[in-house]
């Protein structure tokens, strides 16, 4: 997909199978999830699901760019973006629209970053529960 369409795709919030309403629609379910797991989402479908340990670590951090970060990578699981096969390249819509958001969030001299949470990401697993295609 050319780039313009992914951010006209974004913008318009579209949610796979839904009309864009212009609103990204965030349903999150904490729950626990294996080491080495940050979300876990099944294509197309809210909630996606975001490990406990994640969430705490951001929050003691203090470090909201990470959790940004994570939440839009997998609200594009949701819009109906997917990884590839090997899940390895980080080349995909998921990762570079995260990469995006983290570039645009450090600009803001407010905000800071937590290497540690941040590797989490860098190193994560997308979930078991996750469907490649």
């Amino acid at each position: 997909m050319p780039p313009d369409e992914v951010i006209r795709l974004i913008a318009a919030g579209a949610e796979r199978g839904t009309q864009p309403d212009g609103k990204i629609g965030l349903r999150v379910k904490l729950d626990t999830l294996p080491a080495g797991v940050v979300g876990s989402t099944e294509l197309g479908m809210l909630p996606f699901r975001t490990a406990i340990w994640f969430v705490d670590g951001c929050h003691e951090q203090g470090d909201v760019i990470s959790l940004a970060r994570h939440f839009i990578h997998e609200w594009l699981h949701v819009a109906g973006f997917y990884h590839y096969p090997d899940n390895q390249a980080r080349g995909d819509v998921p990762y570079v629209i995260g990469d995006i958001v983290r570039g645009l969030l450090l600009r803001d001299k407010g905000l800071a970053e937590n290497p540690r949470m941040a590797r989490m990401l860098d190193e994560a697993s997308c979930g078991a529960a996750e469907r490649d295609a």
